[in-house]
């Protein structure tokens, strides 16, 4: 009856379908359940044989929760590349394993505070373990649809162990920025940079990282994804560089 319907403003809708498609589909269901959450699949793979055959292999995983006040992002990713040049053993030229928990939650206007855990394996530099942990506050300077633009500072503790049973640990502030954005033809930006200072020693002992990604759908469920990361150390281990760059291109499965 018109007259005692109930008018439901359109801009409210997260998703809509009929009671027999939810009831038939097991996958509608799921996405019904999992409505705040989406998630990728990461694959890389090349392979050379030749005078030097070559393998290089990437997996990662990402999951986001977001409201429309707080989100959540779970990363993990490994990347393994090996060499063999005719004669010789094989050798490792890349074995990384990374995993990344972060949290943001607003406040008032833009404001918005961040929790984060970052964890790294990395047998080329010699790194058995490095933990970040850190918390701090951070403001939007951009929030849209289209593109968000933020700006965060806080602090936090660096924990780093290397192969030769040496050790860096200090308090650490964190400085940081990211951007996401939706590009032409439906592709999309992430970028983010932080810079890790040790409270004590501002000049000579501080951690910076950065990394960018670019995705373009291929298929409402398949994206192509390129991928670039930087780490920098000013205390490396002992025969390794300061410096640890990586780019990546493959295929991302998306839910």
């Amino acid at each position: 009856d018109p007259a005692a319907a109930t008018s439901v403003p359109v801009a409210s809708i997260q998703r809509s379908l009929t009671a027999e498609a939810f009831d038939a589909s097991a996958v509608e269901r799921l996405r019904a359940e999992t409505r705040f959450w989406t998630g990728t699949l990461d694959l890389g793979f090349a392979y050379t044989d030749a005078t030097t055959d070559t393998m290089n292999v990437s997996v990662g995983a990402e999951l986001r929760r977001k409201t429309a006040v707080s989100k959540l992002i779970l990363r993990g990713d490994y990347r393994l590349g090996t060499e063999r040049r005719s004669g010789q053993p094989q050798t490792n030229v890349e074995n990384r394993l990374a995993g990344a928990v972060r949290y943001d939650r607003d406040l008032i206007g833009r404001l918005f505070s961040f929790g984060a855990f970052t964890a790294e394996y990395d047998e080329v530099q010699q790194l058995s373990l490095r933990t970040i942990p850190t918390l701090g506050l951070g403001y939007y300077l951009l929030k849209s649809d289209e593109i968000t633009l933020d700006v965060r500072a806080g602090g936090g503790y660096v924990y780093e162990r290397f192969f030769d049973e040496t050790s860096n640990d200090y308090f650490t502030a964190t400085f940081g920025a990211g951007v996401e954005a939706v590009l032409p033809l439906g592709s999309t930006l992430e970028a983010r940079v932080e810079y890790l200072p040790s409270v004590e020693d501002w000049v000579d002992t501080y951690f910076i990282r950065g990394s960018a990604s670019w995705r373009m759908p291929l298929l409402s469920w398949l994206d192509f994804k390129l991928t670039v990361t930087d780490d920098y150390t000013s205390r490396p281990a002992p025969g390794t560089t300061h410096n640890s760059f990586t780019t990546l291109a493959g295929l991302s499965l998306k839910y």
